[in-house]
C-alpha cells in the first residue's frame, strides 16, 4: 500500500513498487553487513599463504557467495517467478554483478606478474580473459561457477610459482625475492581489506541481479532507477541547494528527485538543511535504507562546521545543533546501538546539556 511522507508541508509518496524495491534492497543492505569485517577476520583462517589464495581465492568467495543466494529462491517465489533455481539465477542474472572476481584477478595478477616469465605471464592473462563465463559461472550456474572456479585454482597449481620458478630458471636469489615479494602480499591489509569489500558489495549486489530476474519473467514490471535518473537527480540537486524551502520550484522539484532516485543521499543532506525540524526525516529515511548515509554525512558535516573558526558562530551552532540532532535520532532508528564516532561524542558533549532534546536522546542511546 502506499505510503506518503509530509515533510514540511513537501509531500514525498512511496508507491507500491518502490516499496517492493526497497524491501529486497534492503534485505541484502541488511545480510550485507560486516561481511567485509568478517572476512577479514577468517583471512588468515581461509587461506595459509599467497600460493594457497591464489589456488583458492575464488573459490573461497564463490562458496562464500552461494550461501546468500540459496535464499534469493524464496524471494522470486514470493513475487510469483517460479520458473528458476540457483544455477540460472546466477548464470542468466547474477554474474555480471560478482566484484569479487575482478578485486581477486587484480590481486592474482599481481601474483602471477612476480611468479612467471613475461611471455607465460602474458598467455595466462588472455587465457583467463577468454575464459572469464567459464570461472564465474556464465552459463553454467552456481555449481559450475564453483567447479570453474576450482578448475582455475587447479589450473594456477600446474601454473603455479612451484613449477613456474623452476621451468622459468630463476635462481636461489630471485626465487627469494619472489617470495618475498608473495609474503608482503598476502600480508598486506590492503590485499584482505580490498577482497572483504568486495565480497560485501557482492552481497549487496545479489538485489540488482533480483531485480533483473522480476523485470524479465515477472508479469509486472519492478520499480528501477536508471542511471539517467541517477544523472538528473544529482544535476537537480546542486541547483536545488541555491533556493529556499518555500519556493514552489523547490518544492516541486524535491518531489521531481525523489520519484526519480529515492536513494539520492545528498536529497537527505540537502533536505536536513533546509528543514526547520529534521527530525521529520527519520521515518521516510528508515523506510527507504538511507539513514545510515544522512547519519555519517550530518556527523562529519556538523564536525566541520563546530570547528570552523572563520564562519559565523551563531549560525554555525545553530546548524550544528541540527545536524547533531539529526544524526543522533537517526543512530536510534537505524541502528539501536550505544556505539558512536569520535566525532559524534564529541558533538555531544559540547552541545549545552541544558537541552531537553538531547537529554531525551541520551536517554535513548
Amino acid at each position: 500500500m502506499a505510503k506518503t511522507y509530509d515533510i514540511e508541508g513537501i509531500n514525498l509518496e512511496i508507491t507500491d513498487s518502490m516499496q517492493s524495491y526497497f524491501d529486497i534492497r534492503n534485505q541484502y543492505l541488511e545480510l550485507s553487513q560486516n561481511v567485509s569485517e568478517r572476512f577479514i577476520s577468517d583471512y588468515s583462517t581461509f587461506f595459509i599463504d599467497m600460493n594457497d589464495l591464489h589456488n583458492r581465492g575464488l573459490e573461497t568467495g564463490m562458496t562464500i557467495i552461494y550461501e546468500y543466494i540459496d535464499d534469493v529462491m524464496g524471494t522470486l517465489a514470493k513475487n510469483g517467478v517460479l520458473d528458476i533455481d540457483e544455477d540460472d539465477f546466477f548464470s542468466d542474472y547474477y554474474s555480471p554483478y560478482f566484484d569479487y572476481y575482478d578485486a581477486f584477478e587484480k590481486i592474482d595478477d599481481t601474483y602471477n606478474e612476480a611468479t612467471m616469465s613475461h611471455e607465460e605471464y602474458v598467455q595466462y592473462r588472455q587465457y583467463k580473459k577468454d575464459n572469464r563465463a567459464k570461472f564465474i559461472g556464465g552459463g553454467f550456474g552456481v555449481s559450475g561457477a564453483i567447479k570453474g572456479a576450482a578448475t582455475a585454482g587447479a589450473l594456477n597449481i600446474v601454473t603455479g610459482s612451484a613449477l613456474s620458478l623452476l621451468n622459468f630458471g630463476l635462481n636461489a636469489i630471485d626465487k627469494a625475492m619472489t617470495n618475498h615479494e608473495l609474503k608482503k602480499l598476502f600480508l598486506d591489509p590492503e590485499t584482505r581489506v580490498s577482497l572483504g569489500e568486495a565480497l560485501e558489495q557482492s552481497v549487496f549486489n545479489i538485489h540488482y541481479a533480483i531485480i533483473d530476474a522480476l523485470n524479465d519473467r515477472s508479469d509486472s514490471a519492478c520499480y528501477t532507477i536508471t542511471d539517467e535518473a541517477e544523472e538528473k537527480s544529482a544535476k537537480m540537486i546542486k541547483n536545488l541547494g541555491k533556493l529556499s524551502i518555500e519556493d514552489v520550484v523547490f518544492v516541486n522539484g524535491v518531489k521531481s528527485v525523489f520519484n526519480l532516485n529515492p536513494l539520492e543521499p545528498n536529497l537527505y543532506v540537502l533536505l536536513a538543511e533546509k528543514l526547520k525540524d529534521p527530525r521529520e526525516l527519520i521515518e521516510l529515511t528508515g523506510d527507504v535504507g538511507t539513514s545510515s548515509v544522512v547519519f555519517e554525512c550530518e556527523v562529519k558535516k556538523a564536525y566541520e562546521k563546530l570547528i570552523d573558526k572563520e564562519g559565523d558562530t551563531k549560525k554555525s551552532w545553530i546548524l550544528t545543533e541540527k545536524h547533531v540532532i539529526l544524526s543522533c535520532l537517526l543512530a536510534t532508528y537505524q541502528t539501536k546501538t550505544t556505539t558512536l564516532c569520535p566525532q559524534h561524542c564529541f558533538l555531544m558533549n559540547q552541545i549545552s546539556k541544558k537541552s531537553i532534546i538531547i537529554r531525551i536522546i541520551r536517554s535513548h542511546l
